[in-house]
């Protein structure tokens, strides 16, 4: 499916990542140490972004793409985007670079994440840098057709999911002192935390390509429930994927003590005995070979797997019904049920 992927949007992920480079390099570098991690996290050559492309070496763009498949179903055209399309890459990477640093990863993308390779302080900066990148690039979105209202509507809505997204970080970090956190407490924050740039994505691309405010709502309806769908689907690899797949244990997140959806179902809906038992296992600093076989067995027996798949194919429904509902028929609608349908079945 990787290579559908790529086969399938090759030209739109090579005109992305050469809009992210074009941009990046045309700021003046006064601060030679800033850019050098701004190239090294998305594997450009420093200081010539533009030298060697290597477009599929820094993420999939899925956030960008959605956004210019969505204004070109409408509009037959993404150049209005493609600025916000930028914008929104380059502040979901500056999300990357902090999560690597509170969650103490050593590696992203096969590479050594910056601040292990420049520090903590520097790694921060870098961040930093990259939300305010994206916020010069969301105010150059647009054309002549499209009003300064709108694009900075589009700005607005961006820097609000950037607050909804830290918020929702936020509420991560507070889950993992506690035992009690609910089912719907962990949708809250997985729609804050992951789901809003999925959204963003949808609402911005239908925002800058049309004036029917129902299509925009019936696109960030969409963009909302595959958001939701996606981080059920990464909840789900993250236990029972195909450790050569995902390149990684299949049982990562168990072993280290993610609560993530299934693990909060059980909580949630264990009898005495297998609370105890999870209890045990969720209160001690590391965890064996044993332990997660333990936390395996009470989700085997809670059915917790199904249940796991049932919600995400719920999300994917709801998303499909809020795209099915504008009826339109062109290649790019048909590439984006296709690209729902990769982001919730993905083995990755």
């Amino acid at each position: 499916m990787a290579n559908w992927y790529i086969e399938t949007f090759s030209d739109e992920l090579v005109a992305i990542d050469t809009a992210i480079r074009t941009f990046i390099q045309s700021h003046d570098k006064k601060a030679e140490i800033f850019w050098q991690q701004i190239y090294e996290h998305f594997d450009y050559i420093y200081p010539d972004a533009l030298q060697e492309p290597k477009p599929f070496n820094a993420g999939k763009r899925v956030r960008p793409l959605m956004m210019m498949l969505v204004a070109r179903s409408l509009a037959g055209r993404y150049e209005q985007i493609l600025p916000a399309g930028v914008a929104l890459e380059l502040i979901h990477n500056f999300t990357l670079i902090h999560d690597d640093i509170m969650d103490g990863d050593d590696t992203r993308r096969g590479r050594p994440t910056l601040w292990t390779r420049y520090g903590v302080a520097q790694a921060i900066d870098s961040g930093d840098g990259l939300f305010a990148l994206g916020i010069i690039s969301s105010l150059q979105a647009g054309l002549p057709d499209v009003s300064a209202e709108r694009v900075l509507a589009a700005s607005r809505y961006l820097i609000q999911a950037c607050l909804d997204t830290v918020e929702g970080q936020a509420l991560d970090i507070s889950f993992e002192d506690r035992l009690d956190i609910t089912p719907d407490e962990y949708l809250t924050m997985i729609r804050l935390k992951t789901g809003r740039f999925i959204e963003t994505a949808t609402h911005i691309g239908a925002l800058l390509s049309t004036d029917d405010a129902a299509v925009v709502a019936n696109y960030t309806e969409f963009g909302k429930y595959l958001g939701l769908a996606f981080q059920m689907q990464d909840d789900y690899l993250g236990i029972w994927g195909d450790p050569e797949v995902i390149g990684k244990s299949s049982t990562g997140d168990i072993e280290n003590k993610k609560k993530s959806y299934p693990i909060t179902y059980a909580f949630t809906h264990a009898d005495e005995p297998q609370q105890k038992r999870l209890h045990a296992i969720y209160t001690k600093d590391e965890l064996d070979t044993d332990d997660v076989s333990v936390v395996l067995g009470v989700l085997d027996e809670l059915d917790v797997r199904a249940k796991t798949e049932a919600i995400v194919e719920q999300y994917y429904t709801n998303a499909m019904s809020a795209l099915d509902a504008l009826g339109l028929d062109n290649a790019d609608y048909d590439n984006l049920r296709k690209l729902a349908q990769f982001i919730v079945q993905r083995s990755y």
